[in-house]
C-alpha cells in the first residue's frame, strides 16, 4: 500500500508545532495563548490523522484468467466511521463495475463471491459503494469488487474521515492475490 504523506509534510508539522510552543512562551495575553494552543492541537491532530490513515487493505484476490476483476479487502482501523466517495483504477479510469461487498460469515468476501454473485452468495451482500459508511466493527467484513475493461494495475479509493478527504492507493505488486 502506498500512503500519501511525505517526510517534508512531517517536518513541516513538527516545525509548526515547535513554532507554536515558542510563541506561547513569549505571549502575555491568556486568551491569545489559549487560542494558539487550540490551533496547535488541531494542527497536530490533523497531522496524526494524515499520517495514520484509517482505511487499510490487508489483501486482494483475483482470477489469473481475468486480470480485469479484483476484490480488495478494506478495513476501518480508525476511531469512527469513514465514508467511501470514489473509486478509480489505473490512471484515474472509471471501472466498468464497482460494488461494496459485505460479509457476516467471519471471512472477507473474495473473487469467487464476485464471480458467483448472479447465483446469489450466502452471507455476502453486493451494494453500490458511493456514500457507503464503513463503521469500525468486528461483526462485518468489507471488500471492494472491481471489474474493468483493461487489466487493473492499481486502485484509488477516495473517502472521508471526520469530514476530511483522504485517498488510499492499492498498488498491483503489493500483496496482490494473497487473499
Amino acid at each position: 500500500m502506498l500512503h500519501t504523506f511525505s517526510m517534508t509534510g512531517i517536518l513541516i508539522l513538527l516545525g509548526a508545532v515547535t513554532l507554536a510552543v515558542l510563541l506561547l512562551k513569549k505571549m502575555k495575553h491568556r486568551y491569545t495563548k489559549i487560542a494558539l494552543a487550540l490551533v496547535a492541537v488541531a494542527f497536530l491532530f490533523f497531522g496524526l490523522i494524515t499520517i495514520n490513515k484509517p482505511l487499510e487493505s490487508f489483501g486482494h484476490s483475483f482470477n489469473g484468467d481475468h486480470p480485469t476483476i479484483i476484490v480488495a479487502t478494506i478495513d476501518n482501523v480508525g476511531y469512527t466511521n469513514l465514508t467511501l466517495r470514489d473509486i478509480t483504477v489505473n490512471e484515474g479510469d472509471r471501472p466498468k463495475e464497482v460494488r461494496l461487498l459485505t460479509s457476516t460469515a467471519n471471512a472477507y468476501p473474495n473473487v469467487a463471491d464476485w464471480e458467483n454473485r448472479a447465483e446469489g452468495v450466502q452471507d455476502v451482500q453486493f451494494e453500490a459503494y458511493q456514500g457507503q459508511t464503513i463503521p469500525r466493527t468486528p461483526e462485518k467484513y468489507y471488500s471492494i469488487g472491481i471489474e474493468h475493461d483493461q487489466p487493473i494495475e492499481k486502485v484509488n479509493v477516495t473517502y472521508t474521515y471526520l469530514g476530511l478527504p483522504f485517498e488510499q492507493v492499492i498498488e498491483h505488486g503489493e500483496a496482490w492475490g494473497n487473499s
